[in-house]
């Protein structure tokens, strides 16, 4: 894959892991930062290099004029900062190794982890929370959530779904996305909701890209979605994602809204 980082990121695909060994001094914080909220890793791996002499960033070389125009790209790296910097999106500090070079300058390899959320299959100990949860974001979107009523399939989750996962931070539910079948070839995308405070930070499209693979997992062929038109953000990460606008296939009154997705 050949791409801008810093102006293309959101082309970036899912990752486990991501290894970014003398990249961000190149990038800068913020751009690597957006990137890794794309790729929404569970672990990411640095190496940065640590400068103490602030009047020049490469050893003594008779080819040192060479890298003159490099200082109008390069940022100089702080541990710290670039700790904050991943703290803010969610990703917590694991190790770190140091390696001095000459020129008192030093490799520094500092590995982060994405510990805030987990994800699980739906299990009846959950039901409480997800009731709670999914109320919550109900009455955020000026909606009601009739789980003896037109919800109620809330109520027999198991049998209702192909898949209906729960994202938990510290075994609370921050999260919910489920798959359901509509025909022989196709799933349709029920129940995606996440806590406010979570998003923008690659949790959506996380919760997107476990449905998916569960999809492909199933042989489907397609993913169908409704929606409605105000739900400008959920909207950008379904396109980001792929799916495409189709005809309404279903009779939500809800909805305005109806995409899909080719596996």
């Amino acid at each position: 894959m050949h791409l801008d980082i810093v102006n293309e990121a959101e082309r970036l695909p899912h990752a486990e892991i991501v290894i970014a060994n003398l990249l961000i001094e190149y990038i800068g914080y913020t751009a690597f930062q957006k990137a890794i909220k794309q790729i929404s890793p569970k672990y990411v791996s640095c190496v940065i290099q640590i400068n103490t002499d602030e009047n020049r960033w490469v050893s003594d070389s008779p080819y040192l004029h060479a890298f003159d125009g490099l200082d109008r790209i390069h940022h100089q790296m702080d541990e710290a900062v670039l700790t904050d910097t991943m703290k803010e999106i969610g990703y917590s500090f694991l190790l770190k190794e140091e390696h001095d070079l000459p020129n008192g300058k030093a490799l520094v390899r500092l590995d982060y982890q994405n510990a805030e959320m987990r994800m699980v299959l739906y299990d009846r100990a959950y039901k409480q929370q997800v009731f709670d949860f999914t109320k919550e974001c109900f009455d955020e979107l000026g909606k009601s959530f009739e789980p003896d009523g037109r919800h109620s399939f809330y109520n027999d989750i198991e049998n209702k779904f192909i898949a209906f996962y729960v994202s938990l931070k510290d075994d609370t539910v921050i999260g919910t996305v489920a798959l359901k079948k509509f025909d022989h070839d196709t799933a349709e995308l029920k129940s995606l909701y996440l806590r406010k405070e979570y998003r923008g930070r690659g949790y959506g499209k996380q919760l997107l890209d476990t449905v998916i693979k569960k999809a492909r997992k199933e042989s489907f062929r397609y993913i169908v979605l409704d929606s409605m038109s105000k739900y400008k953000a959920a909207l950008g990460l379904y396109e980001s994602i792929g799916f495409v606008p189709i005809d309404r296939y279903n009779d939500n009154t809800y909805a305005d809204i109806f995409m899909r997705l080719e596996l």
